[in-house]
C-alpha cells in the first residue's frame, strides 16, 4: 500500500465523503511519514535490506614547486588580498602542477596549509574554479573560514587536499555490512570503535597515516547543512527576449515547487539516471571560467551528479497554473522562481557601486560553494494546444500521458550569481527526473577509513534504508 492509498483510507474512516483541503493532505502526509520513520527506527528488521555505495578519494599531495598563495587583491572599498581566495601560484598547464578539480568534487574537502615554520593549519574548501587573469588562467579555491593574512602572511604555501570523512547517503538507517569493491575481488571492512581508532592513532595527521587499500572503518561526527526556511516566490511570467515563454516538451498544467541547498558533489559514477534535456548526451557541469553568463542547459546539467550534502527542504509554493497554448505565435508564460539569495546571506555576493568609492567587486563573489536544488510537483497536466509548443512538432500531439503522483521530482540545480539574479525560469524545457524524488533530509552519518585510500575505491554497503 502506497502513501496515497493510506491517506485515502484515513480520510474514508474520518468522513463518509471526504473532500480534504490541501493543508489537510499535507498534514496527513506528515503524520504517515512520521509513523513510517518511527517504525523504521524501532523495528528495522521489518524492512527490506538495500545496497548503497560510495567512492573514496586519494589525497592530493603536490610537488614542492606547486604552491598556492593569497594573491588575489580586491578593489576598493576593501582593497587588499582576499582572505577567502587561495590561488595556485603558477598558471594552469604548468608542468608538474596539480590539476585542480572544477567539477565540484573537491568542494567540502579539507585543505592543509603549511607555513614556513612548519605549522599546519586546516580549513575546508568551499569551491574550486578557473579564473582568467589577462589571457592566462589560474586555479582558485574559496575557503570556509578566512585566512589570517595579517598574522600568517600571503604565502606562497605548500598545501595538501584530502577527504577526512566519508558521508553515507542520508536515508541509511542501519549498516549491516561494508565491502571494498575491486575489479578482481572484494573484502569486508572491519568496524572498530571510535575510541579504539583514536588510541591507535588511526585518526592522526595525514602525513603519518599509512596509505593503501582500506581495511577498517569507524563512525565519525554527524553532519548537516542548514536548509531554507521560506518557499521560493513563484509566479507566471513571459518575455520573448529572455525566452521565458513555455516551450516544452513538458506540457503546461499546474505546479508546486520546493527547494533545498546543496554543497559539493559525489563521485562521477554516482549520478541520477534522468536526462535533463531530450537532446543531451553527456551532461557535465564545469566551472571553467570560459562562459561567464550561465546558459540554461547548465541548470539541468548541474543536477545530474549527487550532492555531497543536501539540506532539508523548504516549504512548498502555492499552486502555480500555466494556461495551455492555443495558437502558434501567442506567448505562453513560464513559471518564474525567485529563490533565497544564499550567496549573499553567506557574504559571497558582494559587488556594486558605492557612492564614496566607486565600483567594487570581491574575488569570492558567488563562490560560497552552495547551490539551490529545485524540485517540482505536477498537480495537473494540460495537453490543449500541445502541438503548438516550439520544442515539440505537431506529430507529437497525443503521444504523451504522464504518471501524476503526490511527489516532488528533481527539476534543476543552480548557482546564484549576478547573471541570473537568483531567478530560475521553468519553461518546460527541462524534464524532471522520474527516479529522483524529494526526501526529507536530516543530515549524514560519517565514517573514516584506515588505511587512508591511495586511490579511488568503491565501497558497497548493505543496509536498511528509510522507506
Amino acid at each position: 500500500m502506497n502513501r496515497g492509498e493510506i491517506r485515502a483510507a484515513i480520510f474514508a474512516q474520518a468522513d463518509w465523503e471526504p473532500n480534504p483541503s490541501s493543508a489537510e493532505v499535507t498534514r496527513t502526509n506528515d503524520f504517515i511519514n512520521r509513523a513510517a520513520d518511527q517504525v523504521c527506527l524501532e523495528a528495522p528488521f521489518l524492512f527490506h535490506e538495500s545496497e548503497i555505495r560510495f567512492a573514496t578519494q586519494e589525497d592530493i599531495l603536490p610537488k614542492a614547486a606547486d604552491t598556492a598563495s593569497f594573491a588575489v587583491v580586491d578593489s576598493t572599498p576593501t582593497a587588499g588580498a582576499n582572505a577567502w581566495v587561495l590561488r595556485q601560484t603558477a598558471p594552469v598547464g604548468t608542468a608538474d602542477n596539480v590539476q585542480w578539480a572544477i567539477n565540484r568534487t573537491w568542494d567540502g574537502r579539507i585543505i592543509e596549509i603549511d607555513t614556513a615554520d612548519g605549522t599546519v593549519y586546516r580549513n575546508r574548501i568551499r569551491t574550486v574554479w578557473k579564473e582568467e587573469v589577462g589571457s592566462v588562467f589560474y586555479f582558485q579555491l574559496s575557503l570556509f573560514k578566512p585566512w589570517p593574512i595579517d598574522v600568517l602572511g600571503n604565502g606562497p604555501f605548500k598545501y595538501r587536499i584530502y577527504t577526512e570523512h566519508y558521508y553515507l547517503p542520508d536515508d541509511m538507517v542501519q549498516l549491516k555490512s561494508a565491502r571494498l569493491f575491486k575489479s578482481s575481488f572484494n573484502w569486508p571492512l572491519s568496524v572498530i570503535g571510535q575510541d579504539e581508532a583514536e588510541k591507535r592513532s588511526l585518526s592522526d595527521r595525514r602525513t603519518v597515516i599509512a596509505a593503501g587499500q582500506p581495511r577498517a572503518m569507524w563512525r565519525r561526527a554527524h553532519r548537516s547543512i542548514q536548509g531554507p526556511s521560506v518557499a521560493p516566490d513563484a509566479t507566471t511570467v513571459f518575455s520573448q527576449p529572455l525566452n521565458d515563454d513555455w516551450v516544452g516538451p513538458e506540457p503546461p498544467g499546474s505546479f508546486q515547487y520546493i527547494i533545498t541547498y546543496t554543497w559539493g558533489k559525489r563521485d562521477i559514477n554516482l549520478r541520477n539516471p534522468g536526462t535533463g534535456f531530450y537532446d543531451h548526451q553527456s551532461p557535465e557541469w564545469l566551472d571553467d571560467g570560459l562562459d561567464p553568463v550561465p546558459s540554461r542547459p547548465e541548470f539541468g546539467d548541474d543536477r545530474v551528479r549527487e550532492p555531497l550534502w543536501e539540506s532539508s527542504p523548504s516549504p512548498a509554493t502555492p499552486v502555480v497554473v500555466v494556461n495551455p497554448m492555443q495558437e502558434v505565435g501567442l506567448p505562453q508564460p513560464g513559471v518564474k522562481l525567485t529563490v533565497p539569495n544564499i550567496e549573499y546571506m553567506q557574504g559571497f555576493l558582494l559587488a556594486g557601486t558605492d557612492s564614496g568609492f566607486g565600483a567594487y567587486s570581491r574575488a569570492n563573489k558567488a563562490r560560497s560553494g552552495w547551490h539551490v536544488r529545485i524540485y517540482r510537483k505536477r498537480v495537473t497536466e494540460d495537453f490543449s494546444g500541445y502541438s503548438f509548443l516550439s520544442s515539440v512538432g505537431r506529430d507529437a500531439t497525443g503521444l504523451l500521458k504522464l504518471d501524476l503522483s503526490d511527489a516532488y521530482y528533481l527539476l534543476a540545480e543552480m548557482r546564484l550569481d549576478e547573471f541570473n539574479g537568483g531567478i530560475f525560469i521553468d519553461n518546460g524545457a527541462i524534464i524532471p527526473d522520474f527516479h529522483k524524488r524529494l526526501r526529507d533530509i536530516h543530515g549524514y552519518q560519517a565514517i573514516q577509513l584506515y588505511p587512508k585510500p591511495d586511490k579511488r575505491y568503491e565501497v558497497d554497503i548493505r543496509c536498511i534504508r528509510r522507506p
